[in-house]
């Protein structure tokens, strides 16, 4: 499993050029008839990279919104091409093209980013302190017209609501006099492998933090300043700390025991 182009058939692979495939062949039909070529069927590869056969018909024949996540798409595309001889790089850029072409107007995008900057729950509350500062220094300021006294201590404490990563509510005391940026502090992410499994790490900037198998008994850690997005291909054998907590997968495994999973709010 380490190797995936390891003991596959002499006959050579399909003569596809990989230069036309965002022109003239699809990302599928090209691994397709490369599969083909070497006499592989899909039930073959489906054992060869962990997941299911009906996974490989998708990709056969471009019916990637029947697929997970796209993080978890570009990984079945980089063993599917080790599998077959073809190059990753190649069968990315053709996935890449693919993409950009069925992409939404970037008015939609635009909008969909509007919309998730606003209900993120950092710039909600910096949002809040904004308009706190905003009111205590206006109070400052017209007390100060009205007496020499400094306002209490007190009134430099707000209280905020502040959602957790759970999704839950509670509530804090913010001290104004305080420094409002908070340093920030890297988030860990720690992989323990129960069995043997593929797995991508990415951050917020969709660098690849870690990419490959693990077998049994290995463990990974990783840091980062944004969030995680994991992509597991066999959620059984995996399991996440996020900062030292225990990460649930039961919501978030796939029928084909892969998982993908987002760890973490700020932004990169």
């Amino acid at each position: 499993m380490d190797n995936l182009a390891e003991k596959l058939p002499e006959q050579s692979p399909a003569a596809v050029d990989l230069k036309i495939v965002a022109t003239q062949s699809s990302v599928g039909e090209t691994l397709r008839k490369a599969r083909e070529a070497r006499g592989l069927s899909r039930a073959q590869i489906a054992q060869r990279l962990n997941i299911t056969e009906r996974y490989i018909a998708h990709i056969d024949g471009d019916s990637f919104e029947s697929l997970p996540a796209t993080t978890f798409v570009r990984g079945y595309l980089r063993n599917y091409a080790l599998a077959v001889g073809l190059s990753v790089d190649d069968v990315l850029a053709a996935y890449q093209y693919h993409l950009d072409a069925n992409a939404e107007p970037p008015k939609l995008r635009k909008r969909e980013r509007l919309k998730a900057a606003t209900s993120d729950p950092i710039m909600r509350l910096l949002g809040l302190m904004s308009v706190l500062l905003f009111v205590l220094s206006s109070v400052f300021f017209w007390r100060g017209e009205q007496s020499t006294l400094a306002l209490p201590v007190t009134e430099n404490i707000a209280v905020v609501e502040v959602d957790t990563v759970e999704g839950k509510t509670h509530v804090e005391a913010v001290d104004l006099n305080s420094t409002l940026v908070t340093p920030i502090v890297d988030d860990v992410l720690l992989v323990s492998f129960i069995d043997s499994s593929w797995l991508e790490v990415r951050n917020g900037k969709d660098e690849i933090l870690f990419n490959g198998v693990k077998q049994a008994g290995d463990e990974i850690r990783l840091t980062s300043h944004s969030y995680f997005d994991v992509a597991i291909g066999n959620a059984a054998a995996v399991k996440l700390s996020y900062n030292s907590a225990p990460v649930d997968l039961s919501n978030v495994t796939q029928s084909g025991n892969s998982a993908n999973i987002q760890l973490g709010l700020r932004q990169p």
